[in-house]
């Protein structure tokens, strides 16, 4: 059996030419529900709800749709979506060279709203990116002289919003400037190598630091160890490919850099209390 990926959505498709977009959801569900299976894509994603009813699935953690949210989505997660009819707010995408951090500031302000998945926004806050939502729905649909440059700036707005409800928030834990730098390396470099790198001393030397110093930042800021992201990491490939694809289990191992397949079984089960077999009949 040829080997199945999940199905990777790109902004750039017939329908969409371009590094941006924006769709009006109360257009588009105004007489039919909305309902997308398991994919991922290669650009960011942020569903803007006002109003509305339905399930957001990410990485196979389960959100309800209510008032006055926003989910942001990285370029590989996996996620489904059902929206009810009559859900109002809007759909935006973008590619990462639409929206480059051009500064130190702005690139933190980018990465650490990027890591989390769902913003439950108060009404007096949402009122104010309901605004700059709107805005830019304006600019892309006039496209009027500089336009992209005003939708960058709209962009800036609500991060930095965002950012600051994080920043206010005591359950987040803040980081310093180095920890948070280290941190979001860190990860851009499990994501993109840990199928075929699966020794510490590889993000150690990477990141120039020795793998004793490079822990000591993960227990400070996650209280965990690289190790054990790196392991995070994999169990969360595995369960994406197989829940959204129907791979045979020894693809699946070859696919993140495990050759013997049972070995990845046994790695699967210690993490997940099931095997890959197990784990696809019960939640497929």
């Amino acid at each position: 059996m040829e080997t199945q990926k999940i199905q990777i959505r790109s902004i750039r498709e017939p329908h969409n030419p371009g590094n941006f977009s924006i769709q009006n959801l109360t257009q588009l569900l105004e007489s039919k529900d909305m309902f997308e299976k398991v994919h991922r894509h290669d650009f960011f994603y942020m569903l803007v709800i006002y109003s509305g009813n339905g399930n957001h699935q990410i990485d196979f953690e389960n959100f309800n749709i209510t008032e006055n949210c926003i989910f942001i989505l990285k370029p590989g997660q996996v996620h489904e979506l059902f929206l009810k009819k009559g859900t109002q707010g809007y759909l935006i995408c973008f590619e990462t060279d639409f929206y480059p951090p051009n500064d130190l500031q702005t690139k933190k302000v980018f990465q650490t709203v990027n890591r989390i998945n769902l913003f439950s926004i108060s009404s007096i806050l949402f009122e104010t990116l309901k605004k700059h939502f709107d805005a830019i729905y304006s600019e892309y649909t006039s496209k009027n002289m500089l336009f992209k440059q005003s939708i960058i700036t709209y962009l800036n707005l609500i991060y930095i919003e965002l950012f600051r409800q994080l920043k206010n928030d005591t359950s987040v834990k803040s980081f310093g400037s180095y920890e948070e730098e280290t941190l979001e390396n860190l990860i851009f470099l499990i994501e993109n190598n840990a199928h075929h790198q699966k020794q510490v001393a590889f993000y150690a030397k990477s990141l120039k630091l020795t793998p004793f110093q490079l822990n000591s930042v993960l227990k400070a800021t996650l209280g965990k160890t690289c190790l054990q992201l790196l392991n995070q990491q994999l169990v969360l490939e595995a369960k994406r490919n197989l829940l959204a694809t129907t791979s045979q289990i020894k693809e699946i191992a070859f696919q993140l850099g495990y050759e013997d397949p049972s070995y990845f079984s046994r790695f699967f089960k210690k993490h997940t209390g099931h095997t890959p077999e197990d784990f696809r009949q019960t939640y497929q």
